[in-house]
């Protein structure tokens, strides 16, 4: 049987002495096994080098536009870069390529380094014909600027289906964008998954392209619903006063989209109110900032999307002044050959990302094709990436450098619709091959790289340096996979969260939601949907107390980083993300209960043991009612209420709820709120009788019983440490003021002459009390140590306060400014009131950046200048470059990249302050995690060079 496939697969290639040449010499380094097996399998010889490298020259070549020669930006055509891309050694794709310049099949351009481009395809672009195989890089560059600039492409024509199904809807989109003066306004209607926002993005390619519309804007309607004056204040701007808070005129997206595109996804989540507003602008193309009563006038175009029905969802008015509604399909609904084309393009689309070639088993292919997705392309997206993930994991620890693509890889609700195509399909996969391939290479867009593949591979070497075997590995991350592509995992924008909306604001739910689905990819486990809820609470309840100075302090870092190493530095990663998302300054200590937040918060913990919360109020239904509130919000059944009527006699009560007690206990005690009289000391005769722990808060609210649940069945905390840390969070740990003493003998020579000397000089320092003391007054030293909070102790003696510092006075005469930075961690070396002033109006320009967090570390910046420069910055200029960087990070944080023309020769011209620029802005690069690239970097050379008077 064997014999004869072999036969069958031979008889494919023309000269069988060919052939057998061939495999002799492969059989040699790949075994006569796989041999056998690509010949029986895949139809024929594995493809040979000289091919690959052709084929991946051929490729590359397609994908070059004439700027691109013109800036030579073909880097991926030079040998090395060859090399690496196809596995193949740099000596053999050096030999390969002469020989193809030999053989006419490639242009070799001489230059450093060499370029290899494909003749056929350049010639056939360019509309040229070369008389030699080789050129110098100067004629070169002479040729390619002597052509003209071929015609631009129509963007649409990359939308499958763009002259079959979607005709008339290009169509539309087309004469809605030429329309004069700026477009007629827009619905895109459809599904989820359709193509609606690619849709909206290639009618503005389109209109570049005809010279139209100068910038695309997009909104999220969901981000502000309900909540009609942040959604008017974000789109059509404030003026100062308008609320709190609004301390300056600020503009708004819709002055932003002037004479652009302003896309409104998700238009249906609009409430009524702001449907209004854009109702307004539509019809009169004017609108008014909050809080102002001047009429601006707006030109823009809008597009709007939903998936839901308009009739239904969208006020009449509103639609009656949407002009083109553009009704997108269902993958269902569109012609057959269309799906397939997608399906092969979404193929593509991974084969060029992972660098891998595709083989897809031809059953798999047509299994795909014939599936009704339920989420249109968005779900066969899914689904294609989840294949490919499956098949990556497969062979990464093998040589094989093929993906394929077969039954196994697909998901269970694919495998449960297997269907065996009967004759009236046959026409429909005519042409079709038992095996599809699909080549890396492949003449595709490039698009940003899907980082769940480097993903997969950063998580199986880190199991393969744990020491799992390769089953185990393959197992978990067969689950990640898994879980990463669960049809479970809904859109954010799909969850309403009503009644945790009532408690908590819309910006932190968002950022749980989403910090969720991280964490259940990083960590390859299912969190409970409570989990949101929990940690939603527990973020909002933070922000509260850290604008009052309120920080917890109760658990170990050091045990919290030793118990679980893995959570603990993930949860360092998050704290300084929610520094930047809430522009609040978050304390270490928080890092520890993020991370018993990730280690406890399983399906599989959920029902521990834990401390019971017991509420106890006067009243008929009070407590109850509070304790159901509170379990559906956190989606337990945990917390229990006893309600003792006014006409019940007192011992009843007391041996109901001791009763009661004795039920619900756990073993780990119970925490009773209670609100007031005989109530608050059942817990103490409880114990007494019973023996069960209990601690007794003497106050019931909402808040309160929520912060409870979440200390104890969500951060697993015990008994007394939660009765302490509400002991704490009642009085609000009184905030001590701040205090600084100057001291000496006498208490008044010395210290006397510091105390007014600061008062004098140091305005910024009249925040805390200052104290001049006699050294050897303990008494009044221990009053004040004890009632305030001392920041620093000047002075000729050191009184050796524990955790106080000290400077001798003669350090704080040389060197006062650097005194201060001793206060405390905020202070710093260069500390004036122009920072200040940069803070304040950061404040106005950054929504990403904490303008405080950021003129921390600004300070360091410009220390390390003026020590590298050897002079003193004024503060004029000071407050200029701040205010760029400030706004150079949020740039770069939200990937909004500058590019500086004549970069070379600039840094060439001013290498010194490059390099003293590029190693002092170190420190807010690691604050930050971020890179500031050389534009950037010249940008700020800019700003020294023509506001800096050292360079002036």
């Amino acid at each position: 049987m064997l014999s004869l496939q072999f036969m069958v697969a031979i008889e494919k290639i023309n000269s069988f002495n060919k052939l057998k040449q061939t495999y002799d010499r492969l059989s040699k380094t790949y075994g006569y096994v796989k041999i056998f097996i690509g010949f029986v399998i895949f139809g024929g010889m594995p493809m040979s080098n000289k091919e690959k490298i052709l084929n991946f020259v051929r490729e590359s070549t397609s994908r070059i536009s004439i700027d691109d020669y013109k800036n030579l930006k073909i880097t991926n055509l030079t040998a090395s870069f060859i090399s690496k891309s196809t596995n193949i050694s740099r000596a053999n794709v050096s030999a390969i390529l002469n020989q193809l310049v030999r053989d006419k099949k490639l242009i070799k351009i001489k230059s450093k380094p060499v370029y290899y481009i494909d003749k056929h395809t350049f010639e056939e672009s360019l509309n040229v014909s070369l008389s030699s195989n080789i050129i110098n890089i100067e004629e070169f560059k002479r040729l390619i600027n002597s052509t003209n600039d071929p015609p631009k492409r129509d963007p649409f024509e990359e939308l499958v289906g763009y002259d079959g199904s979607l005709k008339t809807q290009i169509e539309q989109a087309k004469a809605a964008v030429l329309y004069p003066p700026l477009g007629l306004h827009t619905l895109i209607i459809g599904p989820p998954g359709t193509g609606k926002t690619r849709l909206a993005e290639l009618m503005f390619e389109f209109s570049k392209l005809m010279g139209r519309h100068e910038k695309f804007i997009t909104f999220n309607c969901a981000d502000y619903y309900n909540n009609p004056q942040l959604l008017m204040a974000y789109l059509f701007g404030y003026v100062k006063g308008a609320f709190t808070g609004a301390d300056s005129d600020k503009a708004g997206i819709v002055e932003s989209a002037e004479n652009g595109i302003l896309f409104l996804d998700e238009v249906h989540r609009l409430p009524p109110e702001g449907q209004e507003m854009f109702f307004y602008l539509i019809d009169r193309g004017e609108y008014h900032r909050l809080g102002d009563s001047k009429t601006r006038s707006a030109h823009l175009m809008i597009i709007a999307a939903t998936t839901e029905d308009p009739d239904s969802a969208l006020l009449r008015t509103f639609m009656r002044r949407i002009p083109v509604v553009i009704k997108i399909p269902s993958l269902d609904k569109r012609a057959f050959n269309e799906k397939i084309e997608i399906l092969r393009k979404k193929f593509e689309e991974e084969a060029k990302k992972l660098n891998r070639d595709l083989y897809i088993d031809g059953d798999v292919f047509k299994l795909l094709s014939k599936h009704n997705y339920s989420g249109n392309i968005g779900e066969m997206t899914s689904v294609v990436q989840m294949a490919c993930a499956k098949a990556l994991l497969r062979t990464y620890t093998s040589e094989e450098r093929v993906l394929k693509i077969d039954f196994s890889l697909l998901p269970d609700f694919i495998k449960d619709n297997t269907f065996i195509p009967d004759s009236d399909d046959s026409f429909e996969f005519e042409g079709f091959d038992d095996i599809i391939k699909i080549s890396s290479y492949c003449g595709i867009k490039n698009e940003a790289q899907f980082d769940f593949y480097d993903f997969i591979i950063s998580k199986i070497k880190e199991l393969q340096d744990l020491g799992y075997d390769n089953d185990e590995m393959v197992k978990n991350i067969n689950k990640i996979i898994d879980n990463y592509f669960s049809k479970e995992n809904k859109p954010v924008h799909e969850q309403t969260f009503t009644d945790l909306k009532k408690l908590v604001s819309d910006n932190v739910i968002q950022y749980v939601v989403d910090l969720k689905t991280r964490l259940e990819l990083e960590l390859g486990k299912k969190f409970p949907d409570n989990f949101i809820y929990a940690l939603s609470l527990h973020i909002q309840s933070l922000l509260e107390r850290t604008k009052k100075g309120v920080y917890a302090q109760n658990i170990s870092l050091n045990q919290m980083e030793k118990n679980y190493p893995r959570e603990y530095g993930i949860a360092k990663k998050i704290v300084k993300e929610m520094e930047v998302n809430f522009a609040a300054r978050i304390p270490k200590e928080e890092i520890s209960f993020i991370t018993l937040f990730i280690a406890s918060n399983t399906i599989k913990n959920m029902g521990d043991e834990t401390v019971v919360i017991l509420i106890l109020t006067h009243g008929n239904s009070t407590a109850k009612s509070m304790a159901e509130c509170a379990n559906k919000l956190l989606n337990i059944n945990k917390i229990y209420g006893f309600d003792v009527s006014l006409n019940m006699d007192v011992l009843e009560a007391f041996n109901d709820v001791k009763n009661l007690c004795k039920k619900i206990n756990q073993g780990k005690g119970i925490l009773i709120l209670a609100d007031m009289g005989s109530l608050k000391n059942f817990g103490a005769s409880i114990t007494k009788l019973t023996g069960i722990p209990t601690r007794t808060i003497e106050k019931v609210n909402m808040p309160l019983v929520l912060e409870a649940a979440r200390k104890a069945y969500f951060l697993k905390e015990d008994l007394d440490t939660i009765y302490y840390s509400f002991t704490d969070f009642e009085s609000e740990k009184k905030v001590k003021n701040g205090a600084i003493i100057t001291i000496c003998s006498t208490g008044v020579g010395t210290a006397s002459k510091i105390k007014k000397y600061i008062n004098e000089n140091f305005p910024e320092l009249t925040q805390y009390d200052i104290f001049a003391l006699d050294i050897n007054n303990h008494d009044d030293i221990e009053k004040i140590t004890k009632n305030y909070d001392v920041k620093l102790i000047i002075g000729s003696i050191n009184p050796n306060l524990p955790g106080v510092p000290f400077v001798y006075v003669d350090e704080f005469f040389k060197d006062k400014r650097n005194v201060f930075k001793k206060i405390n961690r905020n202070y710093d070396v260069a500390y004036s009131n122009v920072y200040d002033e940069i803070k304040n109006d950061l404040e106005e320009l950054l929504l990403y950046v904490n303008p405080s967090k950021f003129v921390q570390f600004y300070k360091i910046f410009v220390r390390d200048i003026q020590q590298e420069l050897g002079c003193d910055l004024e503060d004029e200029f000071v407050l200029k470059l701040g205010l760029h960087i400030g706004c150079a990070i949020e740039r770069i944080i939200t990937n909004n990249f500058v590019v500086y023309e004549a970069k070379s020769s600039l840094i060439n011209e001013e290498k010194l302050l490059f390099q003293t620029i590029r190693e002092s802005i170190k420190y807010l690069e690691e604050e930050f995690d971020i890179k500031f690239s050389d534009d950037e970097i010249c940008y700020i050379i800019e700003i020294f060079k023509k506001c800096c008077s050292v360079y002036i």
